[in-house]
């Protein structure tokens, strides 16, 4: 049988980023600003002292949570390998997630306003 010197590897039918850096980036300024206009008082604050600290320790903890999910998504699920590959990764941490790196950025951001301390910004993690 002759092979077919001319033939190419076959591309990948998976996106390498997809619509994911617009995802992260929406949730990212959202929070931001959402943060900048709560502690300008251009917004109304909400929250009562006996819960800031509660808040304060959830924010911490989901900030942990989104850079340890992230660090495992990129780099020890080796991601970028598999769709280079055209191969559906499937182990390590995303056999627990789908979409890791999305759930990392949205842990993170939702810790963010956690830590800020407003109730009323509570309301955007509802909307990422």
């Amino acid at each position: 049988m002759k092979k077919n010197r001319n033939h190419l590897p076959r591309k990948s039918h998976f996106p390498l980023y997809g619509v994911g850096p617009v995802y992260v980036a929406v949730i990212i300024t959202a929070s931001v600003a959402g943060i900048l206009l709560s502690q300008s008082k251009i917004i109304a604050y909400l929250c009562f002292p006996m819960v800031k600290a509660v808040l304060l320790m959830i924010g911490i903890l989901l900030i942990a949570a989104g850079a340890v999910l992230w660090v495992l998504a990129v780099f020890r699920a080796k991601i970028d390998d598999g769709i280079i590959n055209n191969h559906l990764v499937t182990s390590g941490v995303y056999a627990l997630v789908r979409n890791p790196i999305y759930a990392a950025f949205l842990s993170a951001c939702t810790g963010a306003l956690f830590i800020c301390g407003n109730l009323c910004l509570l309301i955007l993690p509802v909307l990422y």
